[in-house]
């Protein structure tokens, strides 16, 4: 297992990944279009990462810089998609603290430290929630908004303040 920042010519493999698993009312080009849109190709505020496995992509995520104060960053979680057969066998939970652990190593080294994380899902998708409580783990804050996309469907933001092994931000 290996995970890697995404290159340019991954983007064809995300995009279906990501319509397969989250999207699959889109079409691949709408949905190629909507990535673009978000911060394609990557760059170092918008980084894509892939899982590889036996040397296939069988997942993606995308983490974004939401906000930066001088050396502070809060970072924003997005779009973790592993292929189905993959799905429930903890691939999901290693590219995230794997990702993770490489920008921490990239910002750390332009003086920089991750202050917050977030991210959100619908309160709905209890395998999405259960996920990031894990990932997240204690003191996670919790916020949840009703009916915001479709009228069957809560939204669910979970904040979480990075401290390090002494509790200090």
């Amino acid at each position: 297992m290996q995970v890697r920042k995404a290159k340019e010519k991954d983007l064809d493999i995300i995009v279906q990944i990501i319509k397969d698993e989250i999207y699959p009312e889109l079409s691949f080009a709408e949905m190629k279009k909507w990535i673009k849109s978000l911060g394609w190709p990557p760059n170092p505020y918008v980084q894509w990462f892939v899982l590889e496995e036996n040397g296939e992509i069988i997942g993606t995520m995308r983490w974004e810089v939401f906000d930066r104060y001088d050396e502070r960053l809060i970072l924003m979680s997005s779009w973790i998609a592993i292929k189905r057969e993959y799905q429930h066998q903890g691939y999901g939970s290693y590219l995230w603290q794997k990702s993770k652990n490489i920008l921490n190593e990239y910002w750390r080294s332009k003086g920089c430290k991750i202050v917050l994380i977030f991210t959100e899902t619908e309160m709905e998708n209890s395998s999405a929630c259960n996920f990031y409580r894990k990932m997240l783990g204690n003191d996670l804050i919790e916020v949840k908004m009703p009916k915001i996309w479709w009228p069957k469907n809560n939204v669910i933001w979970f904040f979480k303040e990075e401290r390090d092994k002494l509790g200090h931000q």
